[in-house]
């Protein structure tokens, strides 16, 4: 299961409804993106982009006023928009300065509990993966290593 793929639909669909999205993309708490689109060519340091904005609304988080959705940090050239999808993903989105930002906010809010439920199946199927690969192992199946290794052991060379 390739979980960016279902969530880069979810991500076209807000850059193809809202104007002005530069880049768009949903990163974990370590600012591991897990998936990303670009209307620019990838000259983006998106891992960069992503551990900024990460620890940046973790930062601002942590201050204790409440929940933490949405958030704008205005530059010259654009904006940063944050908006938190769980404790542990953030979606971050770049803007040129024309954006319509309660249009990019409701776009935001609206596809969040869809990337929210989207990473839980994943998680889920991740976790039923490593079951099954222990049952595997302790009902004395092979490991992949063990099986590469007897195959080429095997190989006419």
């Amino acid at each position: 299961m390739d979980i960016s793929l279902s969530i880069n639909a979810l991500l076209m669909d807000v850059m193809k409804s809202v104007h002005g999205l530069k880049q768009i993309m949903v990163s974990d708490s370590t600012g591991l993106v897990l998936a990303k689109i670009s209307k620019e060519k990838d000259t983006t340091d998106f891992e960069g982009i992503a551990s900024i904005s990460t620890a940046l609304y973790l930062g601002m988080a942590s201050v204790k006023l409440g929940e933490l959705g949405f958030s704008q940090t205005i530059f010259s050239d654009g904006n940063l928009c944050l908006y938190g999808i769980s404790k542990t993903y953030v979606l971050i989105v770049i803007t040129h300065t024309s954006t319509p930002i309660k249009q990019l906010r409701a776009a935001m809010e609206k596809i969040s509990d869809s990337i929210s439920k989207q990473l839980e199946l994943y998680y889920q199927s991740q976790k039923i993966e490593r079951k099954q690969e222990e049952v595997c192992l302790k009902e004395g199946f092979l490991s992949d290593s063990e099986l590469d290794a007897i195959l080429n052991e095997l190989s006419f060379d």
